[in-house]
């Protein structure tokens, strides 16, 4: 009975990628880098909306890009907010992270402000092997 059990909680464990909103952004930074460097393109713009489920923002949103430095200790931290809600009330943000720094660099802050349901434009900029953040609309 407990080797099945273990059995089914690797399976599932493989198959869900239970995130939060801020994560799930982190990731396709990532992928958009990814892209950006194996192309003979220096620019790179992609739309993102958040997804309210799970863990997400499920009316007007925020996010921010803080300012972020290229040598250990990395610094800058990638924050959504879902406007109104009791968190970003009390702290200015409901999700954070900061593993979008293993694929970008975000030169300066960066805030964009939506209402439900319009997606934010992410800019990205390659310089040499670099790919930077530069502009959200």
């Amino acid at each position: 009975m407990r080797l099945a059990a273990l059995a089914l909680l690797a399976l599932l464990s493989g198959c869900f990628m239970i995130t939060d909103a801020a994560t799930r952004l982190a990731t396709e930074l990532g992928e958009r880098a990814a892209e950006l460097r194996a192309s003979g393109a220096e620019q790179l713009e992609f739309r993102h909306l958040p997804d309210g489920y799970p863990d997400g923002a499920t009316g007007s949103y925020e996010i921010t890009l803080r300012e972020s430095t290229r040598t250990p200790p990395f610094t800058g931290a990638l924050l959504i907010a879902d406007i109104g809600s009791s968190s970003h009330q009390k702290h200015g943000y409901n999700w954070s992270t900061t593993s979008h720094l293993h694929h970008v660099g975000v030169p300066a802050t960066l805030t964009v402000r939506k209402p439900a349901g319009e997606p934010t434009t992410f800019v990205l900029r390659k310089s040499g092997d670099a790919i930077d953040v530069v502009e959200l609309r």
